[in-house]
């Protein structure tokens, strides 16, 4: 399976078809915990929620298909994007690193990191 881009969301004029991220990236749900002290000394903790998805993703990508990302994130990176990972699921979401992260492994592949957050739609 893969992992497809597409911008700007509302309506599709780019889409870059990626492999499956590497295994150990991480996806977390943004939640936040709080912790106070009240003036006769007891401790309270409060659990803020929301829909928010993080997605730190590392793509092993040949030379072209990283310049293809690159061009690709400095065309829409302040627009929201449409991604759709490789479970089939739909989300809007933001890029949050500029630029984008490129380390050449070999002469002809490089590594790219990507960090997302945004809401699942579908």
């Amino acid at each position: 399976m893969s992992v497809i881009l597409q911008a700007p969301f509302d309506l599709i004029q780019a889409t870059v078809f990626l492999p499956s991220a590497q295994l150990s990236d991480s996806t977390a749900p943004q939640v936040k915990v709080q912790i106070r002290n009240s003036m006769s000394g007891l401790i309270y903790s409060t659990v803020k929620t929301n829909n928010r998805i993080k997605f730190d993703w590392t793509f092993s990508l040949s030379h072209a298909k990283a310049r293809e990302l690159l061009n690709f994130s400095e065309y829409y990176n302040a627009l929201k994007w449409r991604v759709t990972d490789w479970n089939g699921n739909v989300y809007y979401m933001f890029c949050l690193n500029n630029p984008l992260e490129v380390t050449q492994v070999t002469l002809s592949t490089s590594t790219v990191h990507l960090e997302l957050e945004g809401v699942k739609v579908v």
